[in-house]
């Protein structure tokens, strides 16, 4: 196995997304180096404790964390009611269009109005398919 597969082409490397990608994460890298620098060399140890007590910060966080996660979870249910959803009315023109199309050819209407009303009725359900 080779070490990166996708750096294996070399077209990989001109796309223009891998390029800005490659930039930002550079200097993000860059900006974090010299914090962690300053830290470690230059900041004090009252500048990193700032005597703040721990306890409040830790209850804030554990109830955001919890909203977050509710909030979360909501959406995600939401999400996939509004995608049941849909696939259930795609489900239903689709039913509806083979109905349509079945008993078109009970009536006693010529063989090119019979034609004429299916390509007419296939049209405009896929209209409505496509709005959607």
């Amino acid at each position: 196995r080779e070490w990166c597969a996708v750096l294996k082409h070399a077209e990989t490397l001109n796309l223009a997304n891998f390029r800005l990608a490659s930039v930002i994460a550079g200097i993000t890298m860059l900006f974090t180096t010299v914090l962690v620098v300053f830290d470690q060399t230059l900041g004090e140890s009252p500048i990193q404790n700032l005597g703040i007590d721990i306890g409040p910060y830790s209850a804030v966080t554990g109830v955001l964390g919890l909203l977050v996660t509710f909030r979360t979870s909501q959406a995600l249910n939401r999400f996939w009611d509004g995608a049941s959803a849909a696939y259930e009315v795609t489900g239903g023109l689709y039913m509806a269009a083979s109905n349509l199309m079945a008993f078109a050819y009970h009536g006693d209407s010529p063989m090119e109005k019979i034609d004429g009303f299916k390509q007419t009725m296939i049209r405009l359900l896929s209209l409505v398919s496509a709005m959607m």
